[in-house]
Formats: structure tokens, C-alpha cells, sequence
């Protein structure tokens, strides 16, 4: 069963910097990431498949840092709807990352469109045992997609690695944290896939379609629907950056 990021009610991301953050309900003050991490107003212990604990102790000793341990040394790739590429790295030496809360280096892509969006481990020997299942935005990290769990499979590649499902993605540019951990660290092969969505969005479901409301005095109703609607936080900046923040 998976889970539809845009339908109404489950939310599709919660905003990290800008004016105001939404988290069940929740309104929450501005202030850094990695405060809201700390302070535990952001909950990632959902966000986890299979094992997961930190590197620590000798292991994290004089084993270089790769390059994409942050976002900006991350390669962007293009993807096209019904065309999978498969990027290939080595997270062998990443460093901590506040936001993610676990040692981590980044792969990212970007489309055009809504998308049915897979990462894959598939071909990585040995399958590692732990991966997250979120997407971040922003470099640096101003947005996460939460995901669910029920989204994660180890049967799809065949060959017992996780694949993880993003349905009715909106178009922008995503970062996938490759966890490293015991039995998660060494060169690791992600294949990505995107298909088109099914899902047909509101026109207002992003504020550039927002629907005028003029004020009048026979108080006339104005028709429109939430389904599909897509949650998302303000992102502070206005209308028109066409982030997941603009639902």
C-alpha cells in the first residue's frame, strides 16, 4: 500500500527555515534547522528502514570525506519521465548531518513535472541493511519530504536492497540522503525512475493558481475542492518559487 504525498492530510513536507513551520498542527516560531532537530520539534525517527545506528569511534577515524557528505558537492541529475539512470558513489567517510540526525552524503535529481519517483539500491553488494526514506530541498536544507515507511521495499531489486516509492512528487529539485552506518557504508549503486503522475492537482493547488476571493455584498460563494490539495509550509518569500513550499 503506498502512501499519496499530495492527497489531503498527509503531509508532503514540513518547511525547515522561513517565517512558520507546520508539523501536526503545530505552528512553530522560526529559528535554525538544527535547533528544531535538537530541541526534538522535528521527529525523524520514522523516517528509518532496516538497521540504523551511527558511525562512531574508530570507524569515523582517518577514512577521508567524500565530497557530497553536504549538498552542494551533490551531482544533480536530470531526469525524464520512462528513463531510469543509475548514479554510483561511495559514502565511505561522511559526516554528520544535523538536519538528517545520522551521517550521511547526497545524491540528487531534479524533474519537471509531477512524478511517481523511485530510488533504488539495486546492484549494491553487499545490500546495505539500513537507508532513509525522506528527500531534502533546498541545499542548504530548507524543506524535508517525509515519507513512510510503508513506501520501502526489499523485494523489488531482487536482490534484498531497499527501493523506496515517492508518489505524486511535485517538479523541483530533490536530494536523497544515502545513510551510512554498520552494515550501510562502503559503494552503494542508486537507480532512479521517475513515471508520470496520475493524479490531476486542483488548479490552486500551488499559489500561483490561488483563486481570487472578492469581497461583495450578497456574500457570494466561490466554488472549489481540496481534494488532491498538496500541504506544504510557507515558505516566507511570496508566491511563485515553485518549490513544495508553494502549495
Amino acid at each position: 500500500m503506498s502512501t499519496n504525498f499530495a492527497a489531503a492530510g498527509r503531509a508532503l513536507s514540513i518547511l525547515l527555515s522561513g517565517t512558520l513551520a507546520m508539523s501536526s498542527g503545530l505552528v512553530m516560531g522560526q529559528s535554525h534547522p538544527s535547533e528544531r532537530l535538537l530541541s526534538g520539534q522535528l521527529d525523524l525517527t520514522t523516517q528509518w528502514v532496516g538497521q540504523h545506528s551511527t558511525i562512531s569511534g574508530a570507524l569515523s577515524v582517518d577514512r577521508g570525506v567524500p565530497p557530497n557528505t553536504t549538498c552542494q558537492g551533490a551531482t544533480i541529475t536530470p531526469m525524464v519521465v520512462g528513463t531510469p539512470a543509475t548514479v554510483f558513489g561511495d559514502n565511505t567517510g561522511s559526516e554528520y548531518d544535523f538536519i538528517f540526525g545520522t551521517n550521511v552524503v547526497f545524491e540528487g535529481f531534479s524533474t519537471t513535472e509531477c512524478t511517481n519517483f523511485t530510488v533504488a539500491y539495486c546492484g549494491t553488494v553487499p545490500a546495505f541493511t539500513g537507508a532513509l526514506v525522506n528527500l531534502g530541498v533546498g541545499c542548504p536544507t530548507s524543506n524535508i519530504v517525509f515519507n513512510t515507511t510503508a513506501n520501502a521495499s526489499t523485494t523489488s531489486c531482487g536482490d534484498g536492497n531497499f527501493t523506496i516509492s515517492f508518489p505524486d512528487l511535485p517538479a523541483g529539485t530533490y536530494y536523497f540522503p544515502v545513510f551510512e552506518g554498520p552494515g550501510s557504508s562502503g559503494p552503494y549503486s542508486l537507480t532512479f525512475n521517475a513515471t508520470a503522475c496520475s493524479t490531476t492537482f486542483p488548479a490552486n493547488a500551488f499559489c500561483t493558481g490561488a483563486v481570487e476571493v472578492v469581497p461583495d455584498v450578497d456574500c457570494t460563494p466561490v466554488p472549489g475542492t481540496v481534494e488532491f490539495a498538496v500541504r506544504a509550509g510557507n515558505t516566507g518569500n511570496g508566491c511563485g518559487n515553485s518549490d513544495v513550499a508553494d502549495g
